[in-house]
């Protein structure tokens, strides 16, 4: 059982949701996307990663 999975899956949905909220607002404009780069692209995976565990 992974730590994810012992959370809470409202908590766990409010962590999704942030994440997603955040990956949408940083892509939105070009400039924010070329200085947060390296965040976006680990989001992204964090992202995958927990969709891969619901």
């Amino acid at each position: 059982m992974t730590r994810w999975n012992v959370l809470p899956r409202d908590q766990c949905r409010c962590i999704r949701n942030f994440v997603v909220q955040f990956i949408i607002q940083y892509s939105s404009s070009k400039e924010a996307m070329k200085e947060q780069n390296m965040l976006l692209n680990n989001l992204n995976l964090v992202l995958i990663l927990i969709l891969k565990q619901e």
